[in-house]
């Protein structure tokens, strides 16, 4: 388990697992517990990301941001009550003004009680927008399952949101 739970003070840019500029990236692994910002962040041009197997409990921010990548894939993903303090999503592609994110695939992925919206789509700042698929993922209690806030005129995405449900019910069984 990679713990911040003894952090003072949230702090949304103090990430458990910051992937900045990462090429060829794999990780599979532990549970993560009270990140102070985002559980995972992706970032600063990195590809070839592939994310697996975990879970984020109670982030400050999100369960996992993705802000400027390119053939990211995060699979068997379960986020939750992320957002305790700001953006408050399991799952946010979300890129920073004039970066880009092309080739995202998040499935089978579960976000729980998020502070607002399960999984996040806001292409508004990118400078160039790929293909963005969400499959198979469940929204269980958040405010909003599941937001997508498309490109500005002046540029285009293809997303697309593939069996997918909410529920406002949580299941009775552990995670």
């Amino acid at each position: 388990t990679l713990s911040m739970a003894d952090i003072v003070g949230p702090q949304q840019w103090q990430h458990a697992l910051s992937i900045l500029g990462c090429i060829n990236f794999y990780y599979a692994g532990p549970t993560i517990d009270y990140p102070a910002g985002d559980g995972i962040y992706v970032g600063d041009g990195s590809r070839l990301v592939r994310v697996r197997y975990f879970r984020v409990n109670s982030s400050g921010r999100n369960g996992v941001s993705i802000v400027d990548a390119a053939d990211v894939i995060v699979r068997y993903g379960t986020f939750v009550s992320c957002g305790r303090f700001w953006a408050k999503c399991g799952v946010d592609i979300e890129p920073n003004t004039g970066s880009v994110v092309d080739r995202i695939l998040i499935e089978n992925c579960v976000a729980s009680e998020s502070g607002s919206i399960g999984f996040s789509i806001s292409t508004l700042a990118a400078s160039q927008n790929g293909t963005i698929e969400l499959r198979d993922c469940i929204d269980y209690g958040s405010r909003y399952g599941f937001n997508i806030t498309g490109p500005p005129l002046t540029s285009t995405a293809d997303i697309s949101v593939n069996d997918c449900c909410r529920s406002g019910r949580i299941p009775r069984k552990s995670w």
